[in-house]
C-alpha cells in the first residue's frame, strides 16, 4: 500500500458581510475590533461622513441628518433627536447602515444609536386669517379702525 500525503485543504476567504444601500446596491461592511474613546469631535465627523454618503440617494435621509448634531450621552451611547414622527421612518431604515458605519469610522464596536422624539419641540398651530388679524389689531389697534372704515372682511 502506498501511503499518499493528505491534501491540503483549500481555505475559502470570507467575503465581507453586505447590507444594502438606500439605493438597493450592496455595500461591504468591514470587520470592527476596536474600543476607541469616542469624542464629540470624533462622532460629529463620522455623522458628517455619512450624511454626506447619502446625499445623492436620498435629499430628504441627508436633510434630516444635518438638521442637528447627535448627542454623546455615554461613552458609547449616541443619542439623535429627531422634531416628528415622519423623520422615524427613513432614519429607521438606515439606522444598521449608519451604526455600521459610526462603529468603523469611531472604531468603537461598541457604539449603540438611539433616536428620540425630542419632548421640548413645539408644534405649529395652524391660524385662521381673523386669528390672525386678532393678534395684530392687539399690537396695532388702528387696524380695526382700518377694517371698519373700509368694510374689509377677513375670508
Amino acid at each position: 500500500m502506498k501511503h499518499q500525503e493528505p491534501k491540503p485543504s483549500v481555505v475559502e476567504k470570507p467575503e465581507p458581510a453586505q447590507t444594502e444601500t438606500v439605493s438597493g446596491e450592496p455595500t461591504p461592511i468591514s470587520v470592527i475590533a476596536g474600543n476607541k474613546a469616542i469624542t464629540t469631535e470624533a462622532l460629529t465627523a463620522a455623522w458628517n461622513s455619512f450624511a454626506n454618503t447619502v446625499k445623492k440617494e436620498d435629499a430628504r435621509l441627508f436633510s434630516i441628518l444635518a438638521a442637528h448634531t447627535p448627542i454623546l450621552e455615554s461613552e458609547t451611547k449616541i443619542v439623535f433627536q429627531i422634531m416628528n414622527q415622519l423623520q422615524n421612518e427613513p432614519l429607521q431604515n438606515v439606522q444598521p447602515r449608519l451604526l455600521q458605519h459610526l462603529k468603523t469610522a469611531l472604531d468603537n464596536e461598541n457604539t449603540e444609536i438611539e433616536i428620540v422624539l425630542a419632548e421640548n419641540h413645539k408644534t405649529t398651530k395652524a391660524y385662521t386669517a381673523e386669528d390672525k388679524f386678532v393678534q395684530m389689531s392687539r399690537k396695532n389697534p388702528s387696524l380695526l379702525t382700518f377694517k371698519q372704515q373700509f368694510s374689509l372682511d377677513l375670508a
